[in-house]
């Protein structure tokens, strides 16, 4: 990389003649070095002495430190962007050799522009306080563009001066950015990220927002928002019409509203993406809400990453599912297998007993179930099913259309599952295997969650009316089956949902 391949307009940087603090702070012996960022240690960014401080500087430092840095940005405020530079496959001689090459100043800038750009976009508060604490006496005319945008250099520069070599000090100067840098756990920059967007009053400072707040009032703290992937200043960051809370411990979430393919993806920050297997087909118009996946055809499931449950110990499952006909004698709303036990984790209901029942895990496991339900609730229209599994209290609950019909004590233990060992639609009698036709759904199934943490009563209430059919003629049939029967019917008597 040369300087005359950059844009003309990120070439202005200063030189080390009028870097003033920065050059100060980082190579006189007089003057202590700012702290570097912890991001530094975990990172394998090499950190230097006063005087290799004044060594000519590389290629291969530049796109070291800037790419690790973009990762440090990710993991505090994500937004998908990549690292600037990739490493070869199977670099050669010359790649090696022209990562040696000297590092002058233009190109130092024409890396650093573009993220400083996103940091202030960010928050430029913060931005003036990282420079500030770097030793760098700030000004409007000296270290902002017209944006109002603060660098470590003065945007004014003669072009002329971007030619000359940049040392290790400056380098890392640009990069002394502390983006973890806290008094509560709650990253500052995040933090300065809330004030920047908020438009209230009562938020100003960030001393308004502290890790255990809840600017929002959704029950979950700031911190808690921050660590799973939510907005601080909404309730309802995903817009699907619950609180954020019930976003919190999900391990895997999908709606399986895809049109077509063989990929259900996971909408939760776990991007934990289903497989359908042997014939499961997309539904879209037919689900509790939005589409569905139909379940029906003989060698038919949905294949879940076993990461989902494998280690898991309290989770609670639950699933929207509506029977076909004809009904099958034995329906898996979710089963687990290991190389040792075929029934490490299974939730599912049974005609001959009329029981919905889930096996405790380990081989020893129990089934435990409710009282006979078969004919009340596998009757072709959609219901709402839920299994906790409460390590912590040693007990297991079962919940149908949000009502609990089931708790007893159970012993139980972090679940084993295999690869390829959890799916939706089978039984397994070994790892993706032993299909027994009797041992499966029939049906579709919908708006299926797992969470690595135990729902209470009210949380599973929600999750029932929030995804609940909608019935507007309220004669306790669901609209959606209603239309289906309406514009199915050859009959001038079935014109609308009220017939």
């Amino acid at each position: 990389m040369t300087s005359t391949t950059l844009p003309k307009s990120r070439w202005q940087v200063t030189s080390a003649l009028t870097l003033c603090g920065m050059v100060l702070s980082m190579i006189t012996p007089l003057m202590s070095e700012p702290a570097h960022p912890a991001w530094w240690n975990d990172r394998s960014v090499t950190n230097t002495n006063e005087v290799q401080n004044l060594a000519v500087a590389n290629l291969g430092q530049l796109k070291h430190i800037a790419n690790q840095a973009y990762a440090a940005l990710e993991e505090i405020i994500p937004d998908g962007s990549a690292q600037p530079f990739t490493v070869p496959a199977s670099p050669d001689a010359i790649w090696y050799e022209t990562q040696k090459k000297a590092l002058n100043l233009g190109q130092l800038k024409a890396i650093a522009t573009p993220f400083y750009d996103r940091l202030n976009a960010i928050s430029k508060d913060w931005v003036e306080t990282q420079l500030q604490a770097n030793g760098l006496t700030l000004n409007a005319s000296y270290f902002a563009d017209t944006n109002g945008y603060f660098y470590p250099w003065n945007p004014n520069t003669p072009a002329a001066e971007n030619y000359k070599i940049a040392t290790v000090g400056q380098l890392k100067l640009v990069f002394t950015l502390r983006f973890n840098q806290n008094i509560d756990g709650l990253p500052d920059l995040k933090k300065y990220q809330i004030v920047n967007a908020s438009t209230t009053d009562a938020i100003t400072t960030i001393a308004d927002v502290t890790a255990q707040g809840d600017l929002d009032g959704d029950l979950v703290s700031n911190l808690d928002e921050h660590l799973n992937g939510l907005d601080a200043l909404l309730s309802d960051t995903d817009g699907d019409g619950l609180n954020d809370n019930f976003d919190l411990g999900l391990a895997a979430l999908w709606h399986l509203d895809e049109q077509t393919g063989v990929k259900a993806a996971d909408s939760s920050i776990q991007a934990k993406d289903a497989t359908l297997v042997n014939g499961a087909t997309f539904k879209p118009d037919d689900g509790v809400s939005g589409g569905a996946l139909e379940i029906t055809a003989t060698a038919a499931y949905l294949k879940l990453p076993h990461e989902v449950l494998d280690g898991a110990g309290d989770i609670t499952y639950s699933i929207w599912y509506k029977t076909a006909e004809p009904k099958r004698t034995f329906h898996p709303f979710i089963s687990a297998a290991n190389t040792s036990n075929n029934n490490e984790s299974l939730f599912w209901v049974n005609e001959n007993t009329g029981l919905i029942r889930a096996f405790t895990g380990g081989s020893a496991g129990k089934a435990y179930g409710t009282p006979a339900i078969w004919d009340t609730y596998m009757n072709g229209t959609w219901h709402h099913y839920v299994w906790v599994r409460d390590q912590t209290a040693q007990t297991m609950s079962i919940y149908v259309d949000g009502a609990k019909l089931y708790e007893g004590n159970a012993t139980l233990a972090e679940l084993q599952v295999d690869p390829n060992g959890l799916l939706i639609g089978q039984e397994q009698d070994s790892v993706e295997g032993g299909f027994d036709v009797n041992q499966r759904l029939h049906g579709s199934i919908d708006e299926v969650r797992v969470y690595r943490r135990i729902l209470n009563d009210t949380e599973i209430s929600g999750l029932y009316a929030q995804a609940s059919p909608a019935d507007t003629d309220g004669d306790g049939l669901p609209d959606v089956w209603e239309y289906q029967i309406v514009n199915a019917s050859t009959t001038d008597a079935i014109t609308t949902i009220a017939d």
